[in-house]
């Protein structure tokens, strides 16, 4: 109980913790296959974050994973759109939340028949700047780039 009160007392204080609760308990939803209720968590975390322009990587991550959830649900052209526009917040370049992202576009564009060559290229070359041919992450881009058609 102290945790709770202490908690509230510091969301008081700053708005932008509780951007960052609302994050971590769509992560949980998230990660328990829980995608509804981890869009509602991440929206709300999103409406705070957005008030915080020197925080756009948090939000660019909120924007990833509302698009992830949405991929998770079938719902395609909403999580494309999504990686798009936390594409579009990114400024500084080859970086890996830019690589995830792509690779995370190039799924969705491949999950509706799309071209996502150019995404999964610019994703591998991105990561083999950081990693290895073996590196998961690096990997899981090769194996994806497989699927394109």
């Amino acid at each position: 109980m102290q945790a709770i009160e202490e908690i509230k007392r510091i969301v008081k204080q700053d708005s932008f913790i509780m951007g960052q609760l609302y994050h971590a308990v769509g992560e949980i939803h998230y990660f328990n296959h829980d995608f509804e209720d981890a869009i509602e968590y991440f929206d709300a975390a999103y409406d705070i974050k957005i008030q915080y322009p020197k925080e756009r990587l948090s939000q660019i991550l909120t924007i990833n994973y509302l698009g992830s959830s949405c991929y998770h649900l079938g719902e395609y052209k909403k999580a494309q759109e999504l990686y798009e526009i936390s594409l579009s917040q990114i400024t500084e370049k080859s970086t890996l939340i830019e690589a995830q992202i792509l690779n995370n576009l190039a799924m969705t564009k491949i999950a509706q028949n799309t071209n996502a060559k150019n995404d999964l290229d610019r994703a591998i070359s991105i990561y083999l700047i950081y990693f290895s041919e073996t590196h998961p992450s690096v990997r899981r881009a090769l194996r994806n780039l497989k699927f394109q058609k």
